[in-house]
Formats: structure tokens, C-alpha cells, sequence
């Protein structure tokens, strides 16, 4: 029985070196402030947190050893990692959010923070956030003022800068500020000097007598519809379509009886009317040997890579699968669709910039003989059913 001092013979209290506020050199963060050094620095230097940074630069302020760094807010711009003032605004890391959209997730990011840190200084994204904040706005301006003026660059920096702002919530500014058309921020088109050939025809098709059947057909389906290959996953052009249902759909009752729905980029809806037997004929076999909900095309990455290789060793130019929207065009200007029908006839243009400069260069370089000797080189496949578009 007893106390603690008794049974212990405590006669003084024991005292225990505990963990505490560590002590910061004032005289270190002073000098480097001076110095003109950001707070991660001066952070990793003297093992302090940002408010100890800030206060000191406060009192410096104050004291008038330091100028006030303007008029800009205290709480729009941070100082620190810029994925984590992504987390910070939404929860999430915005590395990881474009790793599920985007096999490009390191360039983009890498853009996105440097245009944070050295166009923006910055600023809080937690704010930009806020759709009632005209942060987002003033971020957007001060983005299109650093970049406007490189028409050739200024497209792809859209593209980029879009996600940004799609991960903070901020679909309106993208809207608002940031839209790409071809009149204000035109495409960079790649010229396919091949088309001018007499022969390129014979030899396109040499290319396609390359391939497998499955192959061929995807190439055929987008030379005479225009379409873009597309993504399974958004259900979009080629590899998007399935049968009876989705966003892209194929319905067949035989070959001559058919609903064919297709949704391409920009969320752009376009149904397919015209299609020549022979491709019809494949189509249906096709879509009788799938299931109802079933994507028509395996989603393929390599597919691409045969058709440069075919076409490199055929027509002497490796082209790409995106290439048969600009032979489609040139097929129909020959066959003599008016612009207005080509650009409209199953997935076209909404803009019209690219398809009406490539009708006019055409037919600066095609003369009536050569377009004659021309249109006789392109496979009769393509040209059935084509006469009822044509100018009297």
C-alpha cells in the first residue's frame, strides 16, 4: 500500500524529451527571402512549414525589409506540387484521372503544370473550380494571351489545356473559351501529293488485295462512308459500331434493307444512306455471324500499321488509316459529286474549310482528259450507285 513516490521512492520528477515544434533559423528565412527564394524552397531549407514562411515574410513585409509581392490574393495562388493542388481541389490526382482517359497521360500533365506554374504562377485550382469564381475565366484569357498568336500550335495546346478543365468540373469554360474550329484555329493538313496520280487508284487497290478479308473490309467501309476508325470504348466510328444496339449501330434485314447510325468525334451523329452492293454484301455476311449487342470489328492497334505497310510497298507512300476521308473526297470530286453533296454524303464535314480547299486544289490539277483517265482508275465497286449524286 502507498503511493507511487513511496513504492517507486520517485523523489523527483522524471522528465522525458518529447517530440516538440522544431526551431526554425528566423535569420536563414529572412536572408533567403531576401534572396528572392519560393517558399518549397526555402521549406526544404530550413525544415518549416508554409505558414512559418509566411509569417516571417509577413513581418518582413511589415517591417518594410521586403516588398509586398502585389496586389494579388493571398488565398488564388499556392505555393507547391501542382498534382497535389489538383488533390487538393477535387480529391483526386490528376495524373492518375488521365491514365484512365489517355495513353498520353505524361505529356499532358507535364503541359498542364508547366502552363500552371509558369503562365499562371500558380493559382489555386480549388478556385478555379468554382463555376460562381471568375478565376477560370481569367486563367482561360491569360492562356489564349500566351498562345493565340501560334496558329500552328495553338490547336493541339487546346486540346491539351481542355482536360484540365474537364477534370476540375469546368465544361463551360471549355465551351467558352476554348473551342477549336477550322476557321479560327485550322488544322494542319497533311497533302497526299499520290492523289494526283492517274494510277493511284490501281494502286490503292493493289494495297487492299494486301490484306485479310476483315481488314480489307474496315478500309472499303471507310473509303466509301468517309468514316474515322474510331473507339470501342466511346462507341465511336469503325470499331464503336455494333449490332442492333449502342451509340453506334448497324440494323441489317438483307443487304438492301438496313438503319446504319454512326457517332463520330465532337459527339457529331451521322446516318449512313449510301453504301455500294459490294459492301453491303460483306457487311451483311458479316453482321450474320455476330451477336445482337456484339461490336461488328475487333478493336485492332495494329490494323494501321499493315495498312502503311501495304500502301508503302504498293503506292510507294506509306499512308494512314485517317488518309481514306482525303481519297474519299478526291474519289467523289472525280465521279462528280458537287461539294455540297461529298461533304454531306454519310459522315462529312461540319466545317466545310478542309473539304472546299481540297476541291478547288483538285480541280486546279485535274483538267477534264486527266479527270476522265482518272475517274476510269478508280475501282467500279466504289463507283456503283454514285450516278444519282451527280451534276446534270
Amino acid at each position: 500500500m502507498g503511493s507511487d513516490s513511496v513504492i517507486l521512492k520517485k523523489t523527483e520528477k522524471i522528465l522525458v524529451k518529447t517530440k516538440g515544434r522544431p526551431k526554425v533559423s528566423r535569420d536563414l528565412v529572412t536572408r533567403l527571402l531576401a534572396a528572392g527564394y519560393s517558399t518549397p524552397q526555402i521549406k526544404a531549407a530550413c525544415h518549416c512549414s508554409d505558414d512559418t514562411v509566411y509569417r516571417i515574410r509577413d513581418e518582413m513585409v511589415n517591417l518594410g525589409k521586403l516588398q509586398p509581392e502585389g496586389e494579388r490574393r493571398k488565398d488564388q495562388f499556392v505555393e507547391g506540387d501542382f498534382d497535389l493542388e489538383c488533390k487538393r481541389a477535387t480529391g483526386f490526382s490528376y495524373y492518375d484521372w488521365l491514365n484512365t482517359k489517355t495513353k498520353s497521360a505524361q505529356q499532358i500533365f507535364s503541359f498542364c503544370q508547366k502552363v500552371w506554374d509558369q503562365v499562371w504562377e500558380r493559382p489555386s485550382l480549388f478556385q478555379a473550380k468554382d463555376q460562381n469564381d471568375q478565376l477560370g475565366d481569367q486563367l482561360c484569357i491569360k492562356f489564349l494571351q500566351a498562345f493565340a498568336e501560334d496558329n500552328a500550335r495553338i490547336r493541339r495546346r487546346k486540346k491539351v489545356i481542355r482536360n484540365l478543365f474537364r477534370f476540375l468540373g469546368r465544361h463551360d469554360l471549355c465551351d467558352r473559351h476554348l473551342t477549336m474550329t477550322n476557321a479560327r484555329d485550322p488544322r494542319a493538313i497533311r497533302r497526299l501529293p499520290v492523289l494526283e496520280m492517274p494510277d493511284f487508284p490501281l494502286k490503292l487497290q493493289s494495297a487492299l488485295d494486301k490484306l485479310s478479308d476483315e481488314d480489307r473490309l474496315i478500309v472499303e467501309l471507310k473509303l466509301c462512308t468517309q468514316m474515322r476508325t474510331g473507339k470501342a470504348k466511346e462507341e465511336r466510328g469503325v470499331f464503336g459500331i455494333r449490332k442492333n444496339a449502342g451509340k453506334s449501330y448497324l440494323v441489317m434485314d438483307s443487304p438492301d434493307v438496313f438503319r446504319f447510325h454512326v457517332l463520330e468525334k465532337m459527339r457529331e451523329e451521322w446516318d449512313i444512306t449510301h453504301l455500294p452492293p459490294h459492301v453491303r454484301a460483306k457487311l451483311f455476311a458479316l453482321y450474320e455471324t455476330k451477336q445482337d449487342g456484339e461490336y461488328l470489328f475487333r478493336h485492332d492497334e495494329d490494323l494501321n500499321k499493315r495498312w502503311s505497310k501495304a500502301t508503302a510497298s504498293t503506292v510507294g507512300m506509306a499512308l494512314n488509316l485517317h488518309d481514306s476521308r482525303k481519297i474519299s473526297v478526291t474519289w467523289f470530286y472525280a465521279c462528280g459529286l458537287p461539294l455540297e453533296i461529298a461533304t454531306s454524303l454519310n459522315v462529312g464535314w461540319k466545317d466545310l474549310n478542309t473539304p472546299r480547299d481540297h476541291y478547288l486544289h483538285l480541280r486546279q490539277l485535274l483538267r477534264k482528259s486527266e479527270k476522265a483517265k482518272y475517274v476510269s482508275a478508280i475501282p467500279d465497286w466504289f463507283k456503283v450507285g454514285l450516278d444519282e449524286y451527280r451534276e446534270e
